[in-house]
């Protein structure tokens, strides 16, 4: 790597979080199969690329896709005051996080969604009107309290709850296109 470059990127990830005038209070509802591998990145470049902003962090303190989305935080905003949501008292439990009492699964996405100004949803499965995912239901409750919902879908896209666009069959057809076009406007340059 390129000496400057890389001196450059050493500067950008010791800025200290106090630059950044704003700050975000997260809060995370996902599932593992909602986290596949395309989704983990679309979500770990949103973490990235907000990390100081982050100031306050809600999530379950259970495994699949919240145990990796703490990695994710606790990596890239370890400055972050975490709040972990166990659904039973035997749940895993996150270093450095304040872990809220026990109790079940529907009552802490509930939570989740009432502390948080900004809620991030990951998950695979369909929204309907009358699904009882636990994920679409934080994201509607988030909503009808005004809340900002942001979700990540496992095509690889960012967008508003489904019930309010349609996703794209396939999206990634779309993002090669968009990269195809952006790597013939550099070469034009």
């Amino acid at each position: 790597m390129d000496k400057s470059i890389e001196d450059e990127l050493w500067k950008l990830t010791r800025i200290s979080k106090d630059v950044h005038p704003r700050t975000l209070n997260i809060g995370f509802v996902g599932d593992k199969r909602g986290l596949t591998p395309t989704t983990g990145l679309t979500l770990a470049q949103w973490i990235i690329s907000h990390q100081y902003m982050l100031d306050v962090v809600h999530v379950m303190s259970d495994e699949g896709g919240n145990h990796s989305f703490f990695d994710m935080v606790d990596l890239h905003a370890h400055h972050a005051k975490v709040y972990a949501y166990p659904p039973k008292k035997v749940a895993m439990h996150y270093r450095k996080a304040t872990v809220m009492a026990p109790a079940n699964p529907m009552r802490q996405h509930d939570a989740i969604a009432d502390e948080c100004d900004v809620l991030l949803v990951a998950t695979d499965r369909q929204w309907s009107e009358d699904s009882s995912d636990l994920c679409w239901r934080a994201a509607r409750r988030a909503e009808k309290q005004g809340k900002v919902v942001i979700c990540f879908y496992p095509q690889g896209i960012i967008g508003p709850e489904p019930w309010k666009f349609d996703i794209p069959e396939q999206p990634a057809e779309l993002m090669a296109r968009m990269a195809r076009e952006s790597r013939e406007g550099d070469e034009e340059e």
